[in-house]
């Protein structure tokens, strides 16, 4: 489970474990299983092949440094300058260990909270491909998001599956739009199909906001 926040989790990889002792139980979990992605690609479980576009894009490699009897995570920036993740760039920090988890090839079930985050949209781009990528090696991927570049990016994905073999199968993919009605949260079911994910939520915000600047200008 990589929760929201990923970013400032980092900070623990590289404090003190008297630390951790005051994180909350979701928090832990994802230190932990931070920890096991480390090591699962330090000793090759990691495809990091399917990492490459997207470590690219964001301009940087990783490597596993021992210290104190800890491994712990460095980023060599696109300048060969050395970083300990935690002073790495917020989107680097914040996707790092989604692409580890998309990645291993010992991980059948991973869910994200907001993978968009920090991200330009390109990288988010990028990203809905590698989720794409990791589905159809099996995977199963579980995500929220507020995203419009990740959703359309995703949809074209599986539009493309009308053409090309490889693309993601629209009846892998289930959308559900979650609202607020009341005191309770409304849960709709949103269409998916050969041509893609329903865009509707998404096109009546652009359409507000074309709506806003024709009043601007008009």
């Amino acid at each position: 489970f990589l929760v929201d926040g990923r970013g400032s989790l980092t900070e623990f990889l590289q404090s003190s474990i008297r630390l951790y002792g005051f994180l909350d139980p979701v928090s832990k979990e994802y230190v932990d299983s931070y920890y096991k992605l480390l090591n699962d690609f330090n000793e090759g479980k990691v495809n990091i092949s399917m990492l490459k576009d997207f470590f690219d894009e964001l301009g940087f490699n990783l490597k596993v440094v021992e210290k104190d009897g800890f491994k712990l995570p460095y980023v060599e920036m696109w300048n060969k300058v050395n970083l300990p993740l935690s002073q790495a760039p917020s989107g680097v920090r914040e996707s790092l260990s989604i692409a580890l988890a998309l990645g291993d090839q010992g991980l059948s079930v991973v869910y994200i909270e907001e993978p968009e985050a920090h991200l330009h949209p390109k990288a988010q781009r990028i990203l809905a491909k590698l989720i794409a990528n990791a589905i159809n090696k099996g995977k199963y991927v579980i995500l929220t998001t507020h995203s419009d570049y990740l959703l359309y990016s995703l949809s074209n994905i599986i539009a493309l599956s009308r053409k090309e073999t490889g693309a993601l199968d629209p009846n892998k993919v289930a959308v559900y739009l979650l609202s607020r009605e009341g005191k309770f949260s409304k849960v709709e079911k949103v269409r998916v199909d050969e041509e893609g994910i329903s865009e509707e939520e998404f096109t009546k915000v652009a359409e507000e906001i074309l709506d806003e600047r024709d009043y601007i200008f008009g």
